[in-house]
């Protein structure tokens, strides 16, 4: 008997993403992913004066309805949606949520800043020894940091300030310049001052979203190696560097990559340089599983009680 599918679309700042998962029969084996597809929406780029405008609900239901359509075509008679940062921040958040969701037909969780970050972590913890450190989870819209002991979350905070909406406010181009990176830098950790969150002197980080794992995937083409699962300090300062000293070559490596992330990836390593700067941490660790995975987690242990 073919196992039951379920679908979960994350409507990100950045990217709108469908991944459909096979559900075991026993509760306590692991979903298993059975396709994923995203579409670049730019979500947050859409937001003026604080409103989520008209253009930028249609551009998501127009994602959304084709990626409902693609998760019935893989058997799933269950889909789930919820949105972050772009839509839980927006002013007008709850008439653009019901106007999406009526327009897609589907119900949407708005994740809190609060879930977004502890549902990161479940999805890290499945897959990594995410023991003792922080996770960082660097968003379009924001970043969610997470610092945990002996496995368990002890505090955790959204930032309002991420990869897209940095580019948004501080980049006239494509590739920031060195002032424009300064600049980026400056407004997250000015954002990091306002959230009162107070970052922890860690020995690792845990990473996980777009941002992360294609700057890992960068550092790798460059060195003419597979995907990093881990990188470091350093190397992440070497990427800033090729970033302002060569934005041509740059630019050319991220576009064999993730072309999708050629704007947005450098104001987002900016915000991951500074959390190693401030947490002295040396290394980070990069998950492929996040946020998805924890809702899909939270979801079936709810089921479940």
């Amino acid at each position: 008997m073919k196992q039951p599918q379920i679908g979960i679309i994350d409507i990100g700042s950045n990217t709108i993403r469908l991944c459909t998962y096979a559900l075991p029969d026993r509760s306590e084996a692991a979903p298993v992913k059975t396709f994923t597809e995203k579409k670049s929406v730019g979500l947050s780029a859409y937001v003026r004066d604080g409103i989520m405008t008209e253009r930028g609900i249609k551009a998501a239901a127009k994602a959304i309805a084709n990626q409902m359509q693609h998760a019935r075509l893989m058997g799933c008679q269950d889909i789930r949606l919820f949105a972050t940062a772009a839509l839980r921040n927006c002013r007008n958040s709850a008439e653009a949520t019901h106007t999406l969701a009526e327009r897609v037909g589907a119900r949407i969780d708005i994740l809190s800043a609060r879930q977004e970050a502890e549902f990161g972590f479940m999805g890290i913890k499945a897959e990594l020894d995410a023991t003792d450190g922080m996770a960082v989870d660097i968003g379009g819209g924001s970043t969610e940091l997470t610092y945990v002991k002996d496995g368990n979350v002890v505090r955790c905070c959204s930032i309002s300030a991420g990869s897209l909406s940095l580019w948004n406010a501080h980049v006239a181009g494509i590739i920031p310049n060195a002032d424009e990176l300064a600049a980026c830098t400056r407004a997250f950790l000015r954002a990091l001052d306002e959230s009162g969150f107070e970052i922890p002197r860690v020995p690792r980080l845990f990473g996980t979203g777009g941002t992360i794992r294609n700057a890992a995937r960068v550092i790798a083409f460059r060195a003419e190696g597979t995907d990093a699962a881990t990188f470091t300090a350093a190397q992440l300062d070497d990427l800033l560097s090729y970033a302002t000293e060569e934005p041509g070559s740059y630019a050319r490596a991220i576009l064999a990559v993730e072309p999708a992330r050629i704007h947005s990836l450098t104001p987002g390593t900016a915000i991951l340089r500074a959390v190693f700067e401030r947490s002295g941490a040396r290394s980070i660790a990069v998950s492929k599983s996040g946020v998805r995975e924890g809702y899909l987690h939270n979801l079936l242990a709810t089921r479940t009680a």
